[in-house]
């Protein structure tokens, strides 16, 4: 997948790939609320630019998040919904802490029933299953 880097950041790189209109998102290391404050009006401007409707979030390189990020992260992704986006694929790291905080925003994304939410643990199944939803 051919893809326009975007944004290179201490916490996340991002991308956009033009032949399937998806935004791609690697998520890395100890982040904190105040790193996605800084990051968030980018990347809406990203969606917004590309009439993206698709985001694959790879936290393989992610580690544990607080709940105050937790509540924060569901809250954009709320936002990203209403800018378009209506499939969203998360690729599921490795560490158990991490997959425990992801599960949670997920669980309660889930619950709001905004757009279809998927866990992989491949990110050539993520991509599947985004572009043939």
């Amino acid at each position: 997948m051919k893809t326009l880097t975007t944004m290179n950041t201490e916490v996340v790189d991002a991308a956009y790939a033009p032949d399937f209109n998806i935004v791609v998102a690697t998520w890395k290391g100890f982040i904190r609320v105040d790193d996605v404050k800084r990051i968030e009006a980018e990347m809406k401007d990203i969606i917004k630019y590309n009439s993206a409707h698709l985001f694959l979030s790879d936290t393989r390189k992610l580690k544990t998040i607080t709940s105050e990020l937790q509540e924060y992260f569901f809250k954009i992704m709320l936002e990203f919904h209403d800018l378009g986006i209506n499939r969203f694929a998360v690729i599921q790291s490795d560490e158990i802490f991490t997959q425990l905080t992801v599960n949670k925003i997920i669980s309660k994304f889930n619950q709001a029933g905004k757009f279809a939410l998927n866990v992989f643990t491949d990110e050539k199944k993520a991509k599947e299953w985004l572009l043939n939803g």
